[in-house]
């Protein structure tokens, strides 16, 4: 996180797209479901134009993050994606929404339900 802290304070901008794939630091931080990072990055100023951004293919970090198998922080990553504005009906180039890129399982069944706007306890 201090290296983090320290580009920024420098000058990089999360919202940056790598010129291969369309991603940002929030893609990234969404692979990863990583919490610490997702914060971060969704706490500076302009968050808010951030959270939907689209990769080339399409995908937001919604839709990266739903996609996840099974990973322990997926559901808090979900949640609070949606919290800061996250749009659960947004469609990638081959037209999925987040919901479609969930996989099956327990975690699955949390994230389809908070995708449907129903809260789930962990």
């Amino acid at each position: 996180m201090e290296c983090i802290r320290t580009l920024m304070l420098m000058g990089a901008r999360c919202g940056t797209k790598d010129l291969k794939s369309g991603r940002t630091s929030l893609h990234m931080a969404s692979e990863e479901a990583n919490i610490e990072l997702l914060h971060f990055f969704l706490d500076q100023p302009l968050a808010l134009a951030l959270v939907n951004v689209e990769t080339f293919n399409g995908n937001t970090a919604l839709h990266i993050v739903s996609s996840l198998q099974n990973h322990e922080a997926q559901v808090d990553a979900v949640k609070l994606l949606l919290r800061r504005g996250a749009n659960p009906s947004a469609k990638n180039i081959e037209n999925e929404q987040p919901a479609h890129l969930v996989p099956e399982g327990p975690t699955g069944e949390k994230v389809l339900q908070i995708l449907r706007g129903k809260d789930v306890r962990v």
